[in-house]
């Protein structure tokens, strides 16, 4: 009522917090090695463009672990 959070509330928003930070940390490695996602500048607009983002997203990260597997 008065704005003030609960305690499961603020560990959630601190989980959360954690989670977006390691995430955005991940996808500034993945950019910084491969270019094609820096520019990767498709509209979302329907399922079919976010399903192409998604593969497109997924296969940087496939190689990304197969370079670090066979590094």
């Amino acid at each position: 009522p008065n704005g003030a959070l609960t305690s499961n509330q603020k560990s959630f928003n601190t989980t959360l917090s954690r989670v977006r930070v390691r995430v955005e940390h991940t996808f500034a490695a993945l950019k910084g090695r491969f270019q094609s996602l820096r520019e990767l500048r498709h509209p979302m607009q329907n399922e079919d463009d976010l399903q192409y983002i998604s593969y497109w997203v997924i296969c940087c990260v496939i190689l990304h672990n197969m370079i670090i597997r066979f590094e």
